[in-house]
């Protein structure tokens, strides 16, 4: 239902490339074309973020720059000469600008520019917590968005250099079994808990961030053994 506007319906539908690719079959270009049209509609904040969903109005969360911005790019690439780049470019500078922490290198869950979510901090807009999972998602945008994009294009560089800072970030706070907790630095807080789902996902992204050459061998090892 597109008057939803929700990014979680967008991610899956990057098997339509494939599946338009194998068939010839053009359904799967038009299902793409529904998808595009959303994005196309699809509320935005002030800065030009897309809001997660329609019911969560003015937020920016992590997990949507996974759902949304892949797609987009490939989209964009096969379908409009990459004029959609800027855009994709701009909301995840906004979001190292705005989520981003220097302190530890860690980026908060949520965003709200209207600041009246309950967890919204009152002056920043910012949620109260890192949420390693959230952190997964933006590491599988990056490592996907270079994945996507061609060898040499400035965003590829740009979004490389996102992925590294955020992987070395990450190392302090894997556990020595090789986890991360559901709050990324709180490791001594009760009802933390060593995580699964965010482990995997860095080292999907710390492992296929090497293969495509944009992370060292060091950072692969970790993966690996997150893996393991």
């Amino acid at each position: 239902r597109m008057e939803e506007f929700s990014l979680d319906n967008i991610h899956a539908g990057k098997v339509l490339f494939a599946l338009r690719d194998k068939t010839g079959d053009g359904r799967y270009a038009k299902a793409l074309g529904v998808l595009r049209k959303q994005l196309r509609l699809h509320p935005r904040t002030r800065a030009e973020n897309f809001w997660h969903k329609k019911a969560y109005p003015w937020q920016v969360w992590l997990d949507g720059l996974y759902m949304a911005l892949p797609l987009l790019v490939q989209y964009s690439l096969e379908y409009e000469q990459g004029a959609r780049l800027p855009d994709v470019r701009r909301q995840i500078e906004t979001v190292r600008r705005l989520m981003y922490d220097p302190k530890t290198g860690l980026y908060y869950h949520g965003y709200d520019e209207s600041r009246e979510s309950a967890w919204a901090d009152p002056e920043t807009g910012l949620s109260p917590c890192f949420w390693s999972r959230a952190i997964g998602w933006y590491a599988m945008a990056l490592v996907d968005l270079v994945d996507i994009l061609p060898e040499g294009h400035a965003d590829r560089a740009y979004y490389a250099d996102l992925l590294g800072e955020l992987a070395e970030a990450l190392l302090p706070w894997r556990q020595r079994d090789g986890l991360w907790m559901q709050v990324t630095d709180l490791p001594e807080r009760d009802r933390n808990y060593p995580e699964s789902s965010c482990t995997a996902m860095f080292a999907y992204a710390f492992l296929k961030g090497h293969r495509l050459g944009v992370l060292n061998s060091r950072i692969a090892d970790v993966g690996r053994g997150s893996f393991d």
